[in-house]
């Protein structure tokens, strides 16, 4: 009764140790799915941001071209009282949204908001020009219309331009990412399948070995 009672409690020792490897092998799969997890949602989330600022950017520079466009039309049908005024609430439409969609990028990380509030006041300084040009120009005339015209030229231009450069660079930043992403995603695969695999394998040569200990007791 008491060699029984030995072998026994000795198998259920192995039983044990043979659990807890199991639960040891699960933890270590889990920890490793968990931190492959928690880098992907990391990445996601930078992808996000870079993703949030190229289109704030882009609609700016949509509504900056529609500005632009206003102007013109205000320059060329700004003598007829209705195209006038449709005309210009067409421009100050545009031109809050710009202000607001460079607002909101200067609110995000990384390029955006290094280079969005500059941007957005030479916007702002901008549009006092053409406020100026607005209340003082004779638009009923040739002249006056040229000379609007002049008061203004160039500098839209120059800010159309930081506006692609500022959407170009964060369309490379975002390109870049996401490459950074995939090649990351691969290596933490490859660690994921090598921590599995070791776990495995070191499940089952530690079972095999307290088997062994086990069929070769009395």
């Amino acid at each position: 009764m008491t060699t029984r009672s030995a072998n026994g409690n000795s198998r259920l020792k192995l039983g044990g140790l043979v659990g807890l490897l199991m639960l040891v092998q699960a933890g270590a799969g889990l920890f490793a799915l968990w931190y492959s997890h928690a880098e992907d949602a990391e990445s996601r989330a930078r992808l996000g941001t870079i993703a949030a600022s190229l289109d704030a950017v882009r609609t700016a520079q949509a509504s900056f071209g529609v500005q632009v466009q206003e102007w013109k039309n205000i320059l060329l049908r700004d003598r007829v009282p209705a195209l006038s005024a449709r005309h210009r609430i067409g421009f100050q439409t545009a031109a809050d949204q710009v202000q607001t969609r460079l607002g909101r990028a200067a609110l995000e990380d990384g390029l955006a908001a290094e280079r969005a509030p500059a941007i957005r006041s030479a916007h702002a300084a901008l549009l006092q020009r053409y406020g100026q040009a607005l209340q003082t120009a004779d638009f009923t005339t040739l002249e006056g219309q040229g000379a609007a015209d002049a008061s203004i030229r160039g500098a839209d231009r120059e800010l159309q331009i930081r506006l692609d450069e500022l959407a170009d660079a964060l369309a490379e930043a975002h390109r870049a990412e996401a490459m950074q992403a995939a090649a990351a995603a691969d290596t933490r695969y490859g660690q994921l399948r090598l921590i599995l695999f070791v776990c495995a394998g070191l499940g089952l040569a530690a079972t095999f070995f307290l088997l062994v200990l086990a069929l070769r007791r009395p």
